[in-house]
């Protein structure tokens, strides 16, 4: 059975679907509500979760043209192909090839992130901080962008094998050991520790590029 919103949808406490559910319009789950979907949810609309809860059932696929604003819970894997804005603490297991932006902090039930190739992860909130508690896979073909006054903050290890831009003196990127086998550019300031690696490059342009990590 496939539900789909191509309207205007209201629930209670809890709606559970046995099947699948596609948003094509606008969906909100807010706090103290709960919903799940044996088959899995697509988004293709502006699907909102403001404290809410997305419980156990099939994963969910943010499309290309989907826009997902969450801070919660959302218990099933993650697959982020359009835009996925983090509006503040969210718990999910992400995989991405889209783009994650925003400011807030995200934790994982399966402590990690991939953003893989065409993902784009922008800390870039002026003044604001993107964090992950987890580790974090940034691949070749991705890229993660730190904005000129914004942090991009990791609680454990980063393996970097794309292209992360630090895009002005107040550009932070701080995170556990941090193995570099792609590119890591601009300016700004590095707090990590720095992993064995003999394929990476760090490169200092536009200004002056900071490693304070004793």
């Amino acid at each position: 059975t496939q539900f789909v919103n191509a309207g205007t949808v209201s629930f209670g406490a809890r709606w559970s679907i046995s099947g699948s559910l596609q948003n094509e319009t606008s969906m909100s789950v807010a706090g103290g509500q709960t919903l799940s979907a044996t088959g899995g949810i697509t988004n293709l609309g502006n699907f909102t979760i403001s404290s809410g809860t997305i419980g156990s059932g099939g994963q969910v696929t943010n499309t290309v043209s989907g826009i997902l604003t969450a801070h919660g819970t959302i218990t099933p894997q993650v697959t982020n192909q359009g835009t996925l804005i983090v509006d503040g603490p969210l718990m999910a297991a992400i995989t991405n090839t889209g783009i994650v932006q925003g400011a807030g902090t995200v934790t994982s039930p399966s402590n990690s992130f991939a953003n893989n190739a065409g993902g784009v992860v922008n800390a870039t909130t002026p003044g604001g901080a993107l964090a992950f508690t987890f580790a974090f896979s940034n691949n070749a073909g991705a890229v993660v962008n730190v904005g000129p006054t914004s942090t991009f903050s990791v609680g454990q290890t980063v393996s970097n094998s794309g292209q992360i831009n630090l895009q002005g003196a107040g550009s932070r990127l701080s995170t556990g050991t941090l193995t570099n086998n792609g590119v890591i550019q601009g300016f700004g300031t590095i707090t990590s520790q720095l992993g064995t690696s003999s394929s990476g490059v760090f490169r200092a342009s536009g200004g002056e590029l900071d490693f304070t990590a004793t």
